[in-house]
C-alpha cells in the first residue's frame, strides 16, 4: 500500500518497511543510461538513441508528476540533458532536448495552481506568510540566529516545530543556525569535494559503460545537492528535496550510501 505525507503518495509499505521507489529508480536510471551510451553504436545513430533515452524518461516521468513530485522529475530530466551533453550526441538534438525539457518544466508549473503559487511566494514570501512563505522565512531565521559561528550544537530553537522538515528538506538551516555560516561553508566545501572525487574517478576510467556510471553518479549527487542548497537559501522554490548523505530518510541514505559504494567499486577496479 502507498502512504501519503503533506499530499504526495511517494512512499510504499511493504510488511511494514516504507520506502520511495523514486530513490531505487534513480540508480536504475542511471545505470540504463551509461549501458545505453557504452554501446559504440550509440553515436552513429544518435537519433534513435535520443529516443531510447527519452522514452523510458517519459515513463518514468509521468507516474512521478502524478504523486505529485516534480522535484525528482527534474534531477531525472537534468540528469539525463547532462548525459546527453556529454555523450557526443550533435548539439542539435541536444539543443532539442534542452529546450523541450524547459518546455515541460513550464508546463508542469503553470498548470497547476499550486506549483505556479510556489512561484509567486518564491518572488515574496513576505506576502505569503501565513500560506506557502512559513517554511522558507524560518530557514531564513535559522540563518540568522546563526550568525557567524552558531548558537552550538543541539541548541536550535527552529527545529522545535518552528521549520517544517528540518530533520530532511531543510536540515542545512539547522546545520546554519548550529554551526553558523562557517559550519554552513564546511558542509558545502565536503559536499563539492565528494563530487570532485566522484568526477576524478570518472576520468579515470577507460572503460565507457564504467565512465557513464561515474559520471551519471555524480552528477545527480551534483545536481540534487545544488537543488537542496538553493532551496533552503531561498534562490529555489520549497520543494522536497533531500540533501544527499545528510537529510534523514532511509530510502535517500540508502541509494546514497550505494551510489558512493558504487564509486568506490569502480575506483578500485581503476
Amino acid at each position: 500500500m502507498y502512504r501519503k505525507v503533506g499530499g504526495a503518495a511517494r512512499w510504499l509499505n511493504i510488511a511494514g518497511i516504507s520506502f520511495q521507489p523514486v530513490e531505487i529508480t534513480k540508480l536504475s536510471f542511471i545505470l540504463f543510461l551509461a549501458k545505453l551510451l557504452s554501446l559504440h553504436t550509440t553515436i552513429e545513430k544518435p537519433a534513435p538513441t535520443l529516443a531510447y533515452m527519452l522514452i523510458p524518461l517519459i515513463f518514468i516521468g509521468v507516474p512521478l508528476m502524478a504523486q505529485p513530485d516534480f522535484g525528482n522529475c527534474a534531477i531525472l530530466v537534468a540528469s539525463t540533458v547532462l548525459f546527453i551533453f556529454v555523450s557526443g550526441i550533435s548539439r542539435k538534438l541536444l539543443l532539442y532536448a534542452t529546450g523541450s525539457a524547459g518546455l515541460f518544466a513550464c508546463l508542469a508549473i503553470f498548470s497547476s495552481p499550486y506549483r505556479t503559487k510556489r512561484i509567486l511566494v518564491f518572488l515574496n514570501p513576505w506576502d505569503h506568510f501565513q500560506t506557502g512563505g512559513f517554511q522558507i522565512i524560518q530557514s531564513y531565521l535559522g540563518f540568522q540566529n546563526g550568525g557567524l559561528l552558531g548558537v552550538g550544537f543541539g541548541e536550535s530553537k527552529q527545529k522545535l516545530f518552528f521549520l517544517p522538515e528540518a530533520h530532511n528538506d531543510f536540515i542545512l538551516s539547522v546545520i546554519g543556525e548550529e554551526s553558523g555560516f562557517l559550519g554552513f561553508s564546511l558542509i558545502c566545501l565536503l559536499f563539492l569535494y565528494v563530487v570532485h572525487c566522484g568526477f576524478s574517478i570518472m576520468r579515470q576510467q577507460e572503460n565507457l559503460f564504467r565512465k557513464y556510471v561515474a559520471f551519471g553518479i555524480t552528477s545527480t549527487f551534483a545536481i540534487q545537492g545544488l537543488f537542496n542548497f538553493f532551496v533552503v537559501t531561498g534562490l529555489l522554490p520549497t520543494k522536497g528535496i533531500s540533501l544527499p548523505l545528510i537529510s534523514s530518510g532511509v530510502s535517500s541514505l540508502l541509494s546514497s550510501v550505494i551510489m558512493v559504494g558504487l564509486l568506490l567499486r569502480i575506483s578500485k577496479e581503476t
